[in-house]
């Protein structure tokens, strides 16, 4: 037997078919076999391509850096599957295959569920798929991440001492801000209003090997504005102009690497830019600020980010206090 069918898919549009069958039972087979490739979708892997052309267009070159090793992940893993094929159970699996099998740490698994989150939401508002499945998706609870070290009460010593040593206004300034290095490396005179006292951070230094380029800050919750605090503000020179780490141009990825380098010989201890971040953080702890406040200006765009920050806090505080009464008792 021989009918033609017409079939109305999802996004509303009709599809008239042509089947050949030798009964009824044959011919509803097909047609459902049809409807279902018709439904199916594009494969992840392509529509991946069209999701990042334009995001990339919103995201700083960094993040872009960061993009690369999870959608390629993505589409070893996922590539050849249809939208419409792929459940949660799919996007757990591939999460937990990384982590048992790659032994990716947390904030890797978390990037590239991330990037699957952005990709559905991309689809679903384009009509590729009905709905996204990454919301359901759980890392594993044994996935951990490596919690970065908070800077001694020595080391924020040698540095609130080294202000003048060279490169020492960089770190003072890092103390001071809780700025990323990349957006320290950007900021201006120009930026910074001794009259209000205020410095606003709205750009960021990211690196094309050697050349430091000005970029948009990591996110749009990174653009914002902080005090200027004494200590920084008798630090810093008055009335001059151009980039405040580098004069006319904004300093060079090996100059930098070369000037903090010896800054930490020179003052004599180990710590990382990061880490001036961090002690940031704790003096907006120590003040008692809010969390909220303190994620406006920190530049999180999670409030949750700042939450496990200041837990952190509390957490090497309290195995301080409690070192501390085991070498008394011991004594």
């Amino acid at each position: 037997m021989n009918k033609t069918v017409t079939l109305k898919l999802p996004d509303g549009t009709t599809v008239r078919k042509h089947v050949r069958a030798k009964d009824e039972k044959e011919l509803n087979a097909k047609v459902q076999k049809i409807y279902a490739e018709l439904t199916r979708g594009r494969p992840i892997g392509k529509v991946i391509d069209d999701w990042y052309a334009e995001h990339s267009r919103v995201i700083s070159y960094n993040t872009q850096l960061a993009y690369v090793q999870p959608i390629k992940d993505i589409k070893e893993y996922l590539g050849d599957k249809y939208f419409n094929e792929i459940k949660a159970s799919d996007i757990n699996r591939f999460i937990i295959d990384l982590f048992e099998d790659r032994r990716y740490s947390r904030s890797s698994l978390c990037i590239r569920l991330a990037v699957l989150n952005d990709l559905f939401d991309y689809a679903v508002l384009r009509d590729l798929c009905e709905y996204n499945p990454c919301g359901s998706v759980k890392l594993p609870r044994a996935a951990t991440s490596k919690k970065r070290e908070l800077p001694t009460d020595d080391q924020i010593a040698a540095v609130k001492s080294g202000v003048k040593a060279d490169f020492g206004l960089f770190a003072f300034f890092l103390l001071y801000t809780g700025c990323r290095k990349g957006e320290a490396l950007a900021i201006r005179f120009e930026d910074i209003d001794r009259k209000r006292k205020t410095i606003t951070i709205d750009k960021a230094v990211v690196y094309h090997g050697n050349d430091a380029v000005i970029d948009k800050p990591k996110t749009s919750c990174s653009i914002r504005t902080v005090p200027l605090l004494a200590p920084l503000e008798i630090a810093l020179p008055k009335n001059k102009s151009g980039f405040v780490f580098g004069g006319d141009r904004p300093v060079g990825k090996w100059e930098f690497e070369r000037s903090w380098n010896r800054y930490t010989k020179q003052i004599g201890v180990s710590i990382t830019p990061h880490q001036l971040r961090h002690a940031y953080a704790t003096i907006l702890y120590d003040a008692g600020l809010p969390v909220k406040d303190s994620q406006l200006m920190l530049g999180h765009s999670r409030s949750q980010t700042t939450q496990d920050i200041y837990q952190h806090i509390t957490d090497a505080r309290r195995q301080q206090a409690f070192e501390k009464l085991q070498n008394f008792v011991n004594d």
